[in-house]
């Protein structure tokens, strides 16, 4: 009995504390290993979707690519199209051979003869298979049974795209194009050569039925295409082009030595993959179990251990959390950039080629290239001061001034666009004396007037009106089109969060403009907030008064 009453505490302090504690410790250790892989799966598909919206600009890109070549042979209706075709060779960065072939099977270009380049000589060398009409110019080469891998069909090489022979080519009619394809059918060509890759775009011209083309010059190809995966890559996940050999074509930076998410880029450029290096996990645990197991009987041992369970698993949450915001925010900004930078290159190269001739279209192009311009600076201005304030490190400085001189500031600044969309605005004709940082206020208007400018295109006035208290000036700044649903109202000021998911493909924008305008109205000691009424919206802008004497 004495023994019994001796280990009686020690019995009932194992199965009231230390057994529930030690209960806790596996259970918390099993939810550690549970989130890591939660965690780890995750990563992985915010990895595969970066890879995939990688994977559809370069498609992008190398479909705008053929369209243009298709332009450019489709103009050639000279029955000798042979000195357009030697200047085209001569000017255009992306081609490194051009060719002519009469219907009879004649090479016209380059011509036979002696005192050839040894590029050319090179050249004629890598593709004497369609030269020598050993290989049909118009017939996919995955139709011919020789070429085909064993067990697969032409259609399933098609689809796999990267597994092919000595040559894949593709219709312009089975391609999806972007814009409306030349009468000619282009043929865009991946051919095999030794240890290497290259393209052929051509086209058989009617009545002639001679066949011209291009060689892509592939170095200055993937010279675009690295540009292209730079602005692209996270840090923590760098991008490759592969080739089917695993070898890299394009890389954005060092590579890690862990196994990348790969994706095919399709039949614009069978023979290469996107590959994704994943970010590097968390460091996995080692030796909790046994420790947990060494150390049972003591109990302050066994809190810690659970307390440090804990705390891990809330890093690996908080982990979690910046990971997805990250990949989520690096994907709306890069998307967003996409479309004006095009836009400006596309436009300049037209510009700076001489294609357009017309002093009338000229003068639009530059017009919408300054347009764009205004855009993507828009643009910069709200990612940066969003990262600034994220990191606390935008600092702001109020100041005593008037507020109606920066509201005609940032009126005509938008000019152009008020007079373009027939809007006319309606400002207050007195001062207006607050305390705020300039810059800061600038931003605050023009995120609120351009938002206005996008979802009100129609609204034929803004008002802009002050009312002033004791200590605080309110600006509301109000349009008349069509309003903000009920369902979107408690999200306005959400970061990436957009109204209308049409017009901000229409207009762009990150959904950042309310947000960044919130948080910097209430750094300055005021507010953001939107206010309910009977037709179109209505911000209010609250801003601390200057309480001295209005500034000169």
């Amino acid at each position: 009995m004495s023994h019994f009453k001796r280990f009686l505490p020690l019995f009932l302090l194992t199965l009231f504390v230390i057994g529930p504690v030690f209960l806790l410790g596996l259970a918390g250790l099993h939810l550690l290993r549970h989130e890591r892989e939660r965690w780890e799966a995750q990563a992985e598909a915010a990895e595969e979707r970066l890879a995939a919206q990688a994977a559809e600009d370069i498609r992008d890109g190398l479909e705008t690519l053929r369209d243009e070549f298709a332009m450019l042979l489709g103009r050639l209706s000279d029955p000798d199209p042979g000195e357009a075709l030697y200047l085209l060779g001569e000017t255009h960065p992306l081609v490194r051979n051009v060719f002519r072939v009469r219907a009879d099977g004649e090479r016209m270009l380059p011509p036979s003869g002696m005192g050839m380049d040894p590029e050319t000589e090179r050249f004629l060398h890598r593709y004497a298979a369609l030269f020598e009409g050993r290989v049909e110019w118009m017939t996919p080469a995955t139709d011919e049974p020789s070429m085909l891998p064993p067990g697969r069909s032409a259609r399933q090489v098609a689809l796999r795209g990267f597994e092919y022979g000595k040559g894949m080519d593709l219709q312009a009619s089975s391609v999806k194009t972007r814009s409306e394809a030349p009468a000619e059918a282009l043929v865009w060509r991946a051919w095999h050569w030794e240890d290497g890759d290259a393209l052929l775009a051509y086209m058989r011209r009617e009545p002639w039925g001679d066949l011209i083309g291009v060689e892509v010059e592939m170095s200055a190809l993937y010279a675009r295409l690295d540009v292209l995966l730079r602005a692209l890559a996270d840090d923590g996940a760098p991008m490759a082009l592969l080739d089917r050999s695993d070898r890299h074509l394009v890389t954005t930076g060092e590579l890690p030595e862990s196994v990348p998410v790969t994706l095919e880029v399709g039949p614009m450029l069978p023979f290469a993959r996107l590959g994704v290096y994943p970010r590097p996990a968390p460091p996995p645990m080692s030796g909790n179990l046994f420790y947990l197991f060494a150390v049972g009987a003591g109990l302050f041992l066994l809190l810690s251990i659970a307390a440090t369970g804990l705390g891990l698993t809330a890093w690996l949450n908080r982990s979690r959390r910046e990971a997805l915001r990250k990949t989520t925010f690096v994907s709306n900004v890069s998307h967003e950039f996409k479309t004006p930078l095009t836009t400006l290159r596309l436009y300049s190269e037209m510009l700076l080629e001489g294609r357009v001739q017309d002093p009338e279209k000229q003068t639009r192009y530059l017009q919408t290239m300054r347009d764009e311009s205004d855009r993507l600076a828009r643009l910069v201005y709200n990612v940066l001061d969003f990262s600034r304030l994220e990191m606390r490190r935008k600092s702001l400085r109020a100041e005593a001034l008037d507020l109606n001189p920066l509201l005609q500031k940032v009126t005509d600044a938008l000019g152009e666009r008020f007079r373009a969309s027939g809007i006319r605005v309606n400002l207050p004709d007195h001062a207006l004396p607050v305390l705020c940082d300039a810059d800061a206020a600038e931003q605050i208007l023009l995120n609120l007037f351009d938002n206005a400018l996008k979802y009100a295109p129609k609204s034929e006035t803004i008002d802009v009106r002050v009312e002033e208290s004791a200590r605080s000036l309110r600006l509301f700044v109000r349009d008349h089109g069509p309003g903000i649903s009920a369902k979107h109202r408690k999200h306005l000021f959400k970061a990436f969060h957009q109204v209308d998911a049409r017009l901000t493909r229409e207009n762009g924008g990150t959904g950042l403009g309310l947000h960044l305008a919130r948080r910097l109205a209430r750094e300055m000691g005021g507010d953001l907030a939107w206010v309910d009424v009977p037709k179109g919206a209505c911000f209010v802008w609250t801003v601390p008064r200057n309480l001295q004497e209005t500034p000169s």
